[in-house]
């Protein structure tokens, strides 16, 4: 038992989700840098774009359903912290 309560468990792993995607998504984009002319950065822009794509409908989402909350929002972005 962990002693975290069911809510409080979704919350982190949800926490861990988030992270996870944001290293995936700078990983990817450092692809760029690393090896130019390889696959990789090709495999980086799919990742990228897939990224992008999803960071769109959760913003279409958010706007039909009026969620008006910046922070929230940006919250659930996933974008590559600088």
């Amino acid at each position: 038992d962990s002693g975290l309560l069911p809510e409080r468990a979704s919350d982190d792993l949800e926490d861990i989700e988030h992270e996870m995607q944001v290293k995936r998504l700078s990983e990817a984009l450092s692809t760029f840098h690393r090896e130019p002319l390889g696959i990789t950065p090709i495999i980086g822009y799919v990742i990228a774009k897939i990224t992008e794509v999803r960071n769109l409908r959760m913003l279409i989402r958010a706007k039909e359903t009026g969620i008006q909350n910046n922070d929230t929002i940006r919250r659930n972005l996933v974008m590559e912290h600088r």
